[in-house]
């Protein structure tokens, strides 16, 4: 009898056909960058553009101690405020239809094919991330920073403080405590957030008043004078740490600075280096040298994928080196990251210039030209293996002859822009976008 073969199985070498695309971030820039937004801007992120969508959060996290924080909807992952955020949404669909009016609304375009299909609001029809890009998703870690809830959802005193000024404005008082109004108008929602966690969807019908209520009454964009003017105080509160009310306060007041924070946010930082406090110029100091690197690596890097592009076949790159974007990079790159390092070292800051010495090491090395486009090229090779959950495909597929060729997804039609531009922002966009919603810019 012919014994079995025993088969073992073996663990082959990383294969990025396995794995998922990332179109993000190839060089793991993004990290560092945003660490350095956070301490110069806390709790504002890039993707905020209006703050008044801190009324509806502080309104919502009222009706969820009305239904109990620690609720979850029938579908086993909706809390509270995400059934709530689904009527919020809902309503200003029912109400302002397709209008200018919804325009910067997250989740209005999922929640307006819903309709149409005649399907309910849920999590299977609304946002796949809604802790993400969801309002509450692009607001809260804001709304938590400026300490109007806490961790849990839960109101604290300034965003009583908040609450009260909206209901001067839409007299509706008594929507937090006592009674009035605003007690009825709480009771409905409550109701209807109720119903929607047992549901696992939104659970009312086209005619239920409170659509125009909620219309009315949680519209960011309807939001009166006394909200605007508490969100004003709330956002310069000082004793708080970052840079906030300072930066707020100068783009309130300084036209040219305006201008420069619509265009150029390296210009606009140049702007305010020659004035801002000796802290403040520490850190705009240590942002200027981490973009500097940054910017040498960014243009490499497109330029590779640009010459690796271009005769639509394989270049080895000992060809690549011999570009004049490759050469600036591999002589400019290791001075670039020793002046970066000192820079962040000098924010005392536990860790972070050890971070990005370790993230950096293989392009922060002297070498020749060659050498360090190999190094550029392993460093995004290891960027994009370390990527959760199990890796992501690099952008350019390398051959043992020593050739690469820009994956299709990838390919360019130019290469590196060049100029000294910063590869990422540092929320001069989204404070300059807060000066205008709340009145203090006129456009």
């Amino acid at each position: 009898m012919r014994s079995a073969r025993l088969l073992v199985p073996v663990r082959s070498a990383w294969d990025a056909s396995q794995v998922s695309e990332s179109g993000l971030d190839p060089l793991g820039l993004y990290m560092i960058a945003d660490r350095l937004g956070v301490m110069l801007v806390p709790g504002v992120r890039e993707r905020q553009s209006d703050p008044r969508y801190l009324v509806p959060i502080c309104a919502g996290a009222v009706i969820a101690e009305e239904v109990g924080v620690d609720a979850l909807a029938a579908d086993g992952v909706s809390p509270p405020w995400q059934v709530y955020e689904w009527y919020v949404v809902e309503a200003l669909v029912r109400v302002h239809g397709r209008g200018e009016r919804l325009r910067g609304l997250p989740g209005h375009e999922k929640v307006t094919a819903a309709l149409q299909r005649g399907e309910p609001v849920c999590a299977r029809t609304y946002l796949k991330t809604p802790t993400v890009f969801g309002f509450h998703g692009v607001y809260r870690v804001l709304a938590e920073t400026l300490r109007l809830i806490d961790r849990d959802g839960r109101l604290m005193d300034r965003g009583l403080d908040l609450l009260q000024a909206w209901e001067d404005d839409t007299g509706l008082h008594g929507f937090v405590t006592g009674a009035g109004p605003g007690r009825d108008f709480k009771r409905r929602l409550a109701d209807a957030v109720e119903a929607g966690l047992a549901a696992g969807r939104t659970d009312r019908s086209a005619g239920w008043r409170g659509w125009h209520e909620m219309a009315s009454h949680l519209d960011p964009a309807g939001a009166g004078p006394a909200v605007r003017e508490a969100l004003w105080e709330i956002l310069r509160r000082s004793g708080e740490i970052g840079w906030r009310a300072w930066l707020l306060d100068l783009l309130s007041s300084d036209g040219g600075a305006r201008s420069r924070a619509e265009g150029s946010e390296r210009s606009f930082h140049e702007r305010l280096r020659g004035r801002a406090p000796e802290a403040l110029g520490v850190l705009l100091d240590a942002i200027s040298a981490y973009e500097r690197f940054a910017r040498l690596l960014q243009d490499a890097f497109e330029e590779l994928l640009y010459l690796a592009t271009r005769h639509g076949r394989r270049m080895h790159v000992r060809a690549l080196a011999r570009s004049e974007v490759m050469e600036r990079a591999a002589v400019g790159a290791p001075e670039a990251f020793e002046s970066a390092r000192v820079a962040l070292d000098g924010l005392g800051v536990k860790g972070l210039a050890d971070e990005f010495a370790a993230r950096f090491r293989r392009v922060g090395e002297r070498s020749k030209t060659q050498a360090w486009v190999e190094g550029l090229l392993a460093h995004h090779l290891e960027i994009q293996e370390r990527k959760p959950p199990a890796g992501r495909a690099p952008w350019l597929d390398r051959f043992d002859d020593g050739t690469v060729l820009t994956r299709p997804r990838y390919r360019r039609d130019e290469g590196a822009r060049g100029g000294g531009e910063y590869v990422h922002r540092y929320r001069a966009k989204p404070l300059l976008s807060f000066c205008v919603t709340l009145g203090k810019v006129q456009v």
